[in-house]
């Protein structure tokens, strides 16, 4: 995996590759070297959005893990509870985004097992990444809000009450689906 490192003081106008931004002379940048003894240095500015992901930091077969879910990390906390929608529509969303998620880790499982059927010296090697990838997948897999609103959206009468007590679920549905995200521990 490689490193993003800290340059408090440019020597020389850069730009950032993400952004596209100008990184001028004496300003702060990092920087981060992809692959596998990389060369080329990858230039970003210092504003949150610019740091590298733990994908792009990652030269191996877990990079496209890692970038499933940051993906589905970002397009979680993009979810907002629609007052109009369904509770069950909206929570499915979020367990699409987990289904994508662990589709991606069950494709690098399939390619560990195959690896380790065909040089069964693998299995220390990738056998502790493939448990890891799995149990991760069990949980993402199996996601369930712990609260759900009580009752069915109900007509006029107490739909405001009702409103607010699901947008408050949503919320914590969200939270627990991240958390599950950010379990990855490989």
């Amino acid at each position: 995996m490689s490193i993003a490192k800290h340059v408090k003081k440019s020597m020389k106008n850069y730009t950032c590759t993400k952004c596209g931004d100008e990184i001028p002379e004496g300003s702060e940048y990092r920087y981060f070297k992809p692959g596998y003894r990389g060369r080329v240095k990858v230039r970003r500015c210092m504003k949150p959005e610019c740091a590298p992901r733990r994908s792009e930091l990652t030269d191996n077969k877990m990079a496209d893990v890692y970038a499933a879910q940051e993906d589905a990390e970002a397009s979680i906390r993009a979810l907002k509870w629609d007052d109009e929608g369904d509770w069950a529509d909206q929570v499915r969303q979020i367990e699409e985004l987990l289904t994508e998620a662990a589709g991606t880790a069950e494709g690098l499982i399939e390619e560990d097992e195959e690896a380790i059927q065909n040089a069964p010296m693998l299995e220390e090697q990738l056998g502790e990444r493939r448990d890891a990838l799995e149990e991760w997948v069990g949980e993402l897999q199996s996601f369930e809000p712990s609260d759900q609103p009580e009752e069915e959206k109900p007509e006029v009468g107490d739909l405001e009450d009702w409103l607010a007590d699901a947008s408050e679920k949503f919320d914590r549905a969200v939270e627990e689906a991240l958390e599950i995200l950010g379990n990855l521990a490989v």
